[in-house]
């Protein structure tokens, strides 16, 4: 939240804390032990030491993230990128990140000489049976057979995109709105083209986005569509509080089979599939408001 400068009050922040705490993506993280939580700590912790000037903490820190590295391989390339562009101010984020990285995988080479093999053909194995980013996942319901290809597609022009939204940015300054735009963006996009679609915990990481559409929300009231698009996004982003509490108050009066039928039980799970892209279609409005991108 300092990150993205939203200081509401005391009570307003223990409310987000709250909310935060019980989203679902937080609690399906915390029950699966995914260390995607801590990777998301070090990412905040790293920009929150950029903009105070730390870069070499910053780097370090951001190659610690690396620990699930696709969880922030955009965002590093935008760091990348931005700190290449003032390598005389920035050239220390550069430092941390690839003696911290270099020092990583020297370390664990010791323990485990053949590591490195043995992830590749992890990797490899990982795509056959693991579920596809949720671009490929949303196509697959719905164009069939054709839904792979058209998936490599949209995933490469979005990803075009990404490295285009970096490199327009790379001048500006950390604590600006054009820097944390981006970077919020470029998280957005990872959930959409990078993580295995059916990762609801990683879809914490949409957190920047939805911090900083609230900070930003009086430019979507500027037409009628982004006002309809703003409030399609709050209804999505309550609803799954609002379905569990529906559940628990129904509950006495359902059957165990009612109850834990698809239909019911994940019914506090429907919007998972659409918002991130009512984030992401948010943020570009922002964007195109503040003249991140051009119109």
């Amino acid at each position: 939240m300092q990150v993205l400068h939203c200081r509401p009050g005391r009570r307003i922040s223990t409310i987000v804390f709250l909310l935060v705490l019980t989203s679902y993506p937080v609690l399906e993280g915390l029950y699966a032990l995914q260390i995607g939580l801590l990777v998301l700590f070090l990412l905040a912790a790293s920009i929150f030491a950029l903009q105070r000037g730390l870069l070499l903490l910053s780097g370090i820190l951001m190659a610690l993230t690396t620990i699930k590295p696709q969880i922030t391989v955009l965002a590093i390339l935008f760091l990348l990128i931005w700190s290449a562009h003032d390598l005389r101010r920035r050239g220390r984020f550069w430092v941390g990140l690839f003696v911290t990285g270099f020092a990583l995988v020297a370390s664990s080479l010791l323990v485990w000489p053949h590591w490195i093999q043995s992830w590749i053909h992890l990797l490899r194995a990982y795509r056959e049976y693991n579920p596809p980013p949720l671009l490929g996942l949303l196509l697959n319901g719905v164009l069939g057979s054709a839904a792979s290809a058209i998936s490599a597609v949209l995933s490469a022009c979005l990803l075009i995109a990404a490295i285009l939204l970096a490199w327009r940015n790379r001048s500006a300054e950390g604590d600006s709105l054009d820097f944390t735009l981006t970077l919020s963006l470029l998280l957005n996009l990872t959930v959409i083209i990078v993580l295995p679609g059916q990762a609801i915990y990683d879809h914490a990481i949409l957190l920047p986005g939805i911090f900083l559409i609230a900070s930003q929300w009086r430019t979507l009231l500027s037409t009628p569509t982004r006002k309809v698009l703003l409030l399609i996004g709050g209804a999505a982003l309550l609803w799954p509080w609002l379905a569990a509490f529906l559940l628990i108050v129904a509950r006495p009066w359902m059957t165990p089979t009612q109850f834990y039928s698809n239909l019911v039980f994940a019914l506090p799970l429907r919007t998972a599939v659409a918002f991130p892209f009512l984030v992401l279609a948010l943020l570009a409005a922002v964007a195109r408001r503040t003249r991140l991108v051009p119109l």
